[in-house]
């Protein structure tokens, strides 16, 4: 994503343009895969805090614009791009978790079925993770 697109996220959204934001949301949209916090703070070097981060994380989350996939004991962070809707923004789809490598890919092409619940339930949130062996990890078995 290059820093015309960038501007164009914050304007689209109404959204104050921070140098947290900003890094935050390039750092994720040239990535090929979500990440770790951590991965995230290490790209972001000196502008990193992290109350100013989660307070970031939450502000585009909460817009859709980048989505959060929860582990068992990580949360990994992605970028939503063009692919962002108002009705699906955690649900979109769901997310493969090797048990080798530990990558997580997102699953973009693949569309879960609607979820539909009982009468007077509500899904806010929803994380579907496939867990197995990626293309590269079984190529190396």
């Amino acid at each position: 994503m290059n820093m015309i697109n960038t501007i164009d996220v914050f304007k689209q959204n109404n959204l104050k343009k921070t140098a947290p934001r900003v890094a935050i949301i390039s750092i994720l949209a040239s990535s090929k895969k979500p990440l770790l916090e951590n991965e995230i703070k290490d790209k972001m070097g000196a502008i990193y805090n992290r109350i100013t981060f989660y307070r970031s994380i939450n502000t585009l989350v909460g817009l859709g614009l980048i989505h959060k996939i929860i582990t068992d004991h990580n949360c990994f962070y992605a970028y939503n791009g063009e692919e962002r809707t108002e009705s699906s923004l955690n649900i979109n789809h769901p997310h493969f978790m090797c048990k080798n490598c530990h990558e997580i890919i997102c699953m973009k092409d693949i569309n879960p079925e609607k979820i539909v619940l009982p009468s007077g339930f509500t899904i806010e949130e929803c994380n579907i993770i496939i867990r197995g062996l990626c293309a590269n990890c079984n190529k190396a078995k």
